[in-house]
């Protein structure tokens, strides 16, 4: 490990890997699939064309010498790594405990106590630090409690997939990673036990009749689960005599973040695995909080959990059953009967917005190529491998949450609302109007199905059945009576042999409407009274045959789906023997389908030949044959009305676009949900962003953790690359003061735990007086210096970090600081340009050029002037960059260091524009002290800062420092005093830093208590361009590297300063890159 390699092995390894490449890999190893053969087999053949073979101890060469020790090393290098991150995120975790209890900096969220059912009591309550972690927009607030008709607090779906399969025949592997995601059978399995108890145990609620606005009628449940594989746990969905591991099931937030998941390794998809996952969830998030979970079958689970009469065998505990709902995903829902999609459809279920249920499916979309490679690896290295996706797909959701949350907000909930106002306008009704009308079909839909007898449904279903059988057999004898009388001529016998066919078939059928009278169906839809037998028969055989083609249509639906997943770059293909599979299957499939359309439309035509008005029962829409026509026809959707229902009550039954407009009235509501949803997600990730950043200044401040500050470095920069994705025009104000604050708390927080106050350091503003022209040997217009720099050390301790953090920018406390005001003599230097003065006989003015410069620890600094800083200096009109602004400020130090102010020059030392950020970004004080030590900062006087100001416009500006004297001389070229805040209160913060690292390697500096004093060297404005702050700092620069403070340079005089300095440039050596 100090050679930079890692081992193969924990123990006697036979090759290492170097660990930059192990990196790399690492990174290819988590975004993609396992490219472990790909790998390894480059690297053989990287060095086989460079004539490096391995061979074994014969002298034989190995023809794969690569895979098996690289694919440990990687295996080994993970487990590191992981121990690392986890050490680190306890660490950070520990500082946000201590954070926590401090106040909070930064504006503040007003709380919603206006919102109903709100508790404000129970804000300071937080979900735990790895959901935080995963996902800040859901988990990241701290207000929860919110009823589900105003929204719920978290939503998330869960979904299983059996294509992750794992081939018994491959044995296991001994354990070597605890997963991030994935439970523990053990947690499973006693989940799956608790629920067997509760069914065994549970008295059955069949007795109790809750209202109809509250559930799906028990009819439709059974339908549903009927319907779909899911719904029953003893469906067989993977031959578990090759397999021993069937799947997988995740559960997945809003935003496509995974959060937690479990092995399948049953049959099929049982209940325990999504009980396991939602009580895994509860146990995570606060004891008010409201979730609603969206699954394929969730009516059928929400329906098992309710069934239970007595709570002590409720298969969720006590305190999870009052704060859990269940709605179906948007795809899945509508293969569910209409009962359920009225009840349960996210787009018609209050509180949900615009979450579709089908993040489970996109996540599985991202780990398709792990399928055929997993099955054949060790059962914890699958575990191993899918863990690692699972990490990689939630970093990268998470980093495009705040962009994925303003195209919601800018383009997609605009689009919807659009589509929705443009229903309600052709319905010609208001969105109240419509709104009654969608719960009065809501009630009437329910109420029908749900007093409906199921004896009385079963047996009509028998009925039917036998009349379509009935129907059938009439056709075959009218067929066999064409046949006879073309084979006999119509003679006695024929004719006598079908006549009696035909009566038999005729007593058959009054046998069957007697039958028919016997239900009363009349007793269980009074309505129906009156209305012609034959016209209710072919109603009933109309509703169920539209059920049976819904069914069938929705299945192809989603076989076309699959089959079109690669249209537009959305999926990967399946492959095209898998594409002429599926598509020979549809192909045998469809016409079978048709004929059932076919058969529906007749009978919707029989019906509106049979049809009288005064009956009040609207006669079914027939449907379209082409199934294209009829995968975008809403009417497929809708049942069979069986009731009476009158179109002055009914209207909505009749009017399609008024169906539709009920719709776009639903969606226009779930598009307002949707929009306060995704403000409450940016002010939890705003919350959450200032809370870890402000815990991470914390970690690296303490001592303790010095062994981590390089990833508390790195998660420090990457929490401020998440800002830049996240901040927005209405929290970018938030972001700044979390990040102008944080450091300030996390010192107060040491304060706080260590019991030592934060004594405050005072900046005082002193008015400055332009001193007149001294000669050469009057006294020396400088700073005074401390000339017994070991006296002074001994007399003024050298100060830590936390007593140097400027508490405020004060004129004073509690005193007229205006009538104590010192003035500070300000010196100027008229003699700048005589002194850098320079003839250039340099022909070539493009090359670039480097300037080597020698440091007092034996090693050269570099400064190379690129072709682009030579243009910039060339140009008239350029702004100057940071680059130019480091090189030119070298270049005129180096130059007045070789002049008659050498003596001068030498006593100043210029830091990087770089540096400031440093203190701005409260880099850790060791990387501070690698970057700064070759400059030798604790034998000057002067420390000279140029600062790039961003905000309100872009300009530079230039700070002078004598830490001795304790005085600031700030330049600003447009004299603005108003935005030095900023920049005093980092520059404080960075010089003590510096001297505190100067005194800890053996440099102490002397150090007074004293406020800091405040001058400007400007008392009007200078700059008259746009372009030229960067110049007038430089020439502040040079005045100040001279002896002087500032110069008597006008506009022109800066634009011939920029032409000399370019004429000291091109005079300098032509830099040769290395090839």
């Amino acid at each position: 490990m100090e050679h930079g390699l890692f081992p193969s092995a924990p123990s006697q390894p036979h090759i290492a890997f170097s660990i930059e490449l192990l990196g790399f890999f690492r990174e290819l190893f988590i975004k993609s699939t396992d490219a472990m053969n790909s790998m390894a087999g480059a690297l053989n053949s990287h060095y086989r064309a460079r004539g490096f073979c391995l061979t074994n101890s014969d002298g034989e060469e190995i023809l794969d010498p690569f895979r098996k020790s690289m694919s440990n090393a990687l295996q080994w290098f993970e487990c590191v790594i992981k121990l690392v991150d986890e050490k680190t995120e306890a660490i950070i975790e520990a500082a946000e405990t201590l954070c926590a209890k401090a106040p909070i900096y930064g504006p503040e969220i007003p709380p919603q106590s206006g919102e109903k059912g709100f508790k404000v009591d129970e804000l300071r309550q937080y979900c735990a630090c790895l959901l935080r972690e995963l996902c800040p927009a859901c988990f990241g607030g701290t207000k929860f409690g919110r009823p589900f008709e105003s929204g719920c607090d978290i939503v998330v779906c869960l979904d299983g997939n059996f294509n992750h399969r794992h081939l018994a025949g491959r044995g296991d592997c001994p354990p070597f990673w605890m997963p991030r995601f994935f439970l523990s059978k053990a947690y499973v399995d006693k989940v799956g036990e608790a629920i067997e108890h509760a069914r065994k145990h549970g008295q059955r609620d069949s007795k109790s009749a809750p209202t109809v606005t509250d559930r799906v009628p028990d009819e439709a449940v059974d339908a549903c689960e009927k319907s779909h594989k899911a719904g029953s746990g003893s469906t067989v969905k993977t031959y578990m005599e090759l397999f021993d591991d069937a799947g997988v099931m995740a559960l997945v937030c809003r935003h496509d973040i995974p959060l937690v998941a479990v092995n399948i390794d049953t049959p099929g998809e049982q209940q325990k695995y999504a009980v396991a996952l939602i009580q895994h969830l509860f146990s995570l998030i606060p004891d008010t909080a409201t979730v609603t979970v969206l699954y394929d079958v969730g009516c059928v689970l929400n329906w098992s959990r309710k069934k239970l009469k007595r709570p002590q065998y409720d298969i969720f505990d006590k305190s999870v059953s009052h704060r859990l709902a269940f709605a179906t995903s948007i795809m899945h829902s509508y293969a569910h009967q209409h009962e359920c999609q009225l009840i349960n459809n996210p787009r018609y279920r209050l509180g949900i917005g615009l979450s579709d249920g089908e993040g489970t499916e996109r996540v599985w979309s991202q780990m398709t190529g792990l399928v055929g490679i997993e099955r054949n690896l060790s059962r914890h290295r699958r575990i191993f491998m899918l863990d690692c996706r699972l990490m990689a797909i939630a970093e990268g959701a998470k980093e495009r949450l705040g962009s994925n949350l303003v195209k919601k907000l800018n383009s997609k909930i605009p689009e919807h609302e659009a589509r929705a106002r443009q229903a309600i306008q052709i319905s010609n009704k208001t969105s109240p109007e419509l709104k009654e009308l969608w719960n009065h079909q809501k009630r009437e839909q329910l109420s029908v199905r749900a007093h409906a007898p199921a004896r009385i449904k079963k047996e009509l279903d028998a009925v039917l059945t036998l009349q379509s059988e009935l129907d059938e057999l009439e056709k075959k004898l009218s067929s066999t009576r064409e046949l006879m009388n073309s084979l006999h001529g119509g003679s006695a016998i024929s004719d006598g042999f079908m006549s009696d066919l035909e009566a038999r078939q005729r007593q058959v059928v009054e046998k069957v409407e007697e039958l028919y009278a016997s239900l009363n169906v009349h007793d269980s839809f009074p309505e129906l009274e009156g209305i012609d037998v034959e016209f209710l028969t072919t109603l009933f055989l109309a509703r169920d045959l539209k059920m049976n083609i819904r069914k069938r249509a929705v299945s192809s639906f989603f076989e076309w789906d699959k089959l079109n997943q690669a249209k537009g770059g959305r999926e990967v293909a399946i492959g095209t023997k898998l594409h002429q599979y599926a598509r020979n299957s549809m192909s045998k499939r469809a016409p079978a389908l048709r004929r059932s359309i076919r058969r529906f439309n007749e009978l919707c035509q029989r019906l509106a030949d049979l049809h009288k008005p005064q009956w009040g029962v609207p006669v079914p829409v027939s449907l379209p044959e082409d199934l294209h026509q009829l995968q975008h026809d809403s009417t497929l959707m809708e049942d069979v009305w069986i009731s009476a229902a009158p179109v002055t009550k009914y209207s909505w039954l009749y009017d399609a676009d008024l169906r539709e407009g009920m719709r776009g009235a639903m969606k226009l509501d779930r598009c307002v949900e949707e929009c306060r949803r995704a403000g409450w997600e940016l002010d939890n990730m705003c919350a959450w962003w200032g809370s870890r950043l402000t815990a991470l200044h914390l970690a690296a401040s303490l001592p303790e953790h010095k062994d981590y500050l390089f990833k508390l470095e790195l998660a420090q920069s990457k929490l401020l690359q998440l800002q830049r994705g996240w901040s927005t025009t209405s929290t970018a104000a938030r972001y700044n003061s979390y990040l102008e604050n944080a450091p300030r708390k996390s010192q107060e927080v040491i304060a706080r735990e260590t019991g030592s106050p934060l004594p405050p350091t005072v900046i005082r503003w002193v008015e400055p007086i332009v001193a007149p022209a001294v000669s050469a040997e009057d006294a020396d217009p400088e700073v005074d210096e401390i000339e017994d720099v070991e006296d002074a050390t001994d007399a003024i301790p050298v100060l830590t970090p936390t007593q140097v953090i400027m508490e405020n920018l004060t004129h004073g406390e509690g005193e007229d600081f205006a009538a104590e005001q010192d003035q500070t003599p300000i010196y100027v230097d008229k003699q700048l340009l005589v002194r850098l003065s320079i003839e250039s006989s340099s022909v070539d003015t493009q090359s670039p050029r480097v300037l080597f410069v020698p440091c007092e620890n034996g090693e050269d600094c570099r400064f190379v002037f690129q072709e682009e800083e030579m243009e910039i200096m060339r140009a008239n009109d350029a702004r100057l960059t940071g680059d130019c602004i480091n090189n030119c400020a070298a270049l005129l130090h180096w130059q007045l260091r070789h002049s008659d102010v050498s003596e001068k020059a030498d006593r100043c030392c210029i830091f990087s524009t770089y540096d400031i950020l440093m203190a701005r970004y409260n880099t850790p004080l060791n990387r501070l002290w690698r970057r700064t030590e070759r400059l030798t900062y604790w034998n000057k006087s002067v420390w000279i800062f140029p600062i790039h100001r961003v905000y309100p416009s872009e300009h530079w500006v230039c700070i002078a420092v004598v830490p001795s004297s304790r005085d600031i001389f700030v330049f600003d070229s447009l004299n603005d005093h108003s935005g030095w805040s900023q920049e005093l209160q980092e520059v404080v913060q960075l010089v003590s830093a510096l001297i505190q690292e100067a005194g800890a390697n053996g440099h102490p500096i002397p150090f007074g208590a004293d406020p800091w004093v405040v001058a400007s060297l400007t008392s009007r404005a200078l700059q008259t361009t746009s372009h030229s702050c960067g110049v007038w700092v430089l020439a502040v620069i040079a005045a100040l590297v001279s002896g002087r403070h500032t110069t008597d340079l006008d506009e022109s005089g800066i634009a011939w300063l920029r032409t000399t300095i370019f004429k000291h440039i091109v005079e300098l050596p032509v830099y040769q890159a290395r090839l």
